[in-house]
């Protein structure tokens, strides 16, 4: 079974189905998304408020946790996977796939009599294509934030000044810094929310309006899958330099504004996953080279954990994620990576220290593929 047509034949149900089978539970339908229990970030998805978030219009998975990973169906089946212990590849997704919905592994084509089944999936091949259409939201549901700049961001090497041009407020009710995300085009399409209290059960989420009764319950939310964070300010000088700096956060975006200004060619992933969406629209641009630069997911080198999936190091699987992400473009243009084999903290990225060890970092950039 090719796995593209699959994904393409696949239909609402059965991606219900398939997350049914993998432990997981249907909590809320909108006309957009379904919302799932956690099973991707704990092998109980009960134990945690139910954050799986899968969109109707491509069917990408997004889990609003700590790092807001985001997968498509074959990627949940294995994450869910290693989180009971199982080793699956590829090809074992597949499988369970196809397992589920009812159809030969190893046929390249779906037979059925159903009329409801080829309708649906009729329908499902119109949207393969489609653009996920992003909600706009007026800039006026910022007025009630306060202009006030925490110290512990001025500390992370991101001024004022920086967090006055990306529009950065604080929530004194939340306790939380409100950072708006805007297209390409300036337009405002979602709110995340970065929580100050300690004990918050992750640090990044989306932003809830309590007074909001527009839309889905309030949640500022979007698809990361479909954009970048910073698209809307550094657009340009990724089109003059025809190279852009791929991370995970919206502070190195913010901190590469603050040590590069106009020049800042930083985008920001909301997490560490480049779909194809993503990868398109930096192709789009007419880039020569990506920079890669994801957190350091690592102390040292060396460093090994006896627990991970497969027995790896903790290097071997941040060298999985680098890849991961460098396979996305490889025979469209160059691919780097910054790598610091000795960070301060583990989950550091190069952005975190200073301008000059960051430049140090990006001059010392590893090739991993030529164009």
């Amino acid at each position: 079974m090719n796995a593209q047509l699959l994904k393409q034949k696949l239909t609402e149900r059965d991606i219900v189905n398939v997350v049914t089978r993998l432990g997981g539970e249907l909590k809320y339908e909108t006309e957009t998304e379904f919302i799932f229990t956690s099973i991707t970030y704990d092998i109980n998805g009960d134990a945690h408020k139910p954050k799986l978030y899968c969109y109707k219009s491509n069917f990408m998975f997004v889990e609003f946790h700590m790092s807001m990973d985001t997968f498509d169906i074959f990627e949940l089946i294995k994450e869910r996977q290693r989180l009971l212990g199982n080793k699956y590849g590829f090809t074992d997704c597949i499988k369970f796939v196809c397992d589920t919905i009812g159809i030969d592994y190893r046929s390249d084509t779906i037979a059925t009599s159903t009329s409801n089944f080829i309708n649906s999936n009729l329908k499902r091949f119109t949207q393969v294509t489609k653009i996920t259409e992003l909600t706009v939201y007026d800039d006026d549901i910022l007025d009630k934030f306060e202009n006030w700049y925490h110290q512990s961001w001025i500390d992370d090497h991101i001024s004022i000044e920086t967090m006055e041009k990306y529009n950065i407020k604080y929530y004194d009710f939340g306790n939380q810094i409100i950072i708006p995300c805007y297209n390409e085009k300036n337009e405002l399409i979602g709110i995340r929310a970065r929580n100050l209290d300690p004990n918050a059960s992750c640090k990044y989420v989306p932003y809830k309006d309590i007074d909001w009764h527009k839309g889905d319950r309030g949640w500022f939310k979007f698809n990361v899958g479909s954009t970048f964070f910073g698209l809307n300010h550094n657009i340009d000088a990724i089109r003059r330099t025809k190279k852009v700096i791929i991370c995970e956060s919206e502070k190195s975006v913010m901190q590469g504004d603050t040590y590069f200004g106009k020049n800042n060619i930083i985008l920001g992933m909301y997490g560490s996953a480049m779909t194809t969406t993503k990868r398109d629209i930096i192709l789009d641009l007419g880039i020569e080279e990506v920079v890669i630069a994801i957190d350091f997911d690592y102390l040292e080198e060396a460093y090994h954990n006896e627990d991970t999936y497969e027995d790896l190091t903790d290097w071997e699987l941040y060298e999985r994620k680098v890849y991961k992400i460098a396979d996305k473009f490889k025979g469209w243009c160059k691919v780097s990576v910054i790598i610091d084999f000795n960070p301060e903290h583990k989950k550091d990225c190069a952005t975190d220290y200073s301008r000059e060890k960051f430049l140090k970092l990006y001059n010392d950039r590893f090739t991993i593929y030529e164009k």
